[in-house]
């Protein structure tokens, strides 16, 4: 498992691929991810979640979180543990055991799978974004544990 990831920006966003799966399973699937600091939480289409096997009646017994958009729009999505690997390929990958993802019948923007957001992927993670040339990029990160004075 790696500590970091370092990617080019796309554009000016910063994508990364991103694996997810369900915890027991052993086969991920890649999608492409926004790492979206305005995001409360990571989120993903139902249709990904149907990719993984999960039921209409997991995603109703799951967490219920109502998400407010750009204008006002409200939609409702499901929470599911799932495990998150995050990065191009191994070594480089930052994996999140057990990470809330919310699946939801709403579009993403900018036609991304994922929107890696607040609560639980960037409170694990620290997100540095450069917009400089001659290469902007960014990179995603585990802490480094602090020592006790």
């Amino acid at each position: 498992m790696g500590t970091h990831v370092v990617q080019a920006m796309t554009g000016r966003l910063p994508l990364v691929v991103t694996r997810i799966r369900r915890p027991g399973q052993h086969i991920a699937r890649a999608y492409r991810a926004l790492v979206d600091s305005g995001s409360t939480w990571t989120l993903a289409h139902v249709d990904i979640a149907a990719a993984l096997g999960v039921t209409p009646a997991e995603l109703d017994a799951g967490r219920t979180e109502w998400l407010g958009g750009v204008g006002g729009t409200t939609a409702r999505a499901s929470g599911l543990r799932m495990h998150l690997a995050i990065g191009p390929k191994a070594p480089d990958l930052v994996e999140l055991a057990d990470a809330w993802v919310f699946f939801t019948t709403a579009r993403l923007p900018g036609g991304v799978d994922l929107l890696l957001g607040q609560h639980d992927a960037l409170e694990r993670l620290t997100f540095a974004q450069m917009n400089h040339p001659p290469a902007p990029g960014f990179v995603l990160h585990r802490p480094i544990a602090r020592r006790s004075q």
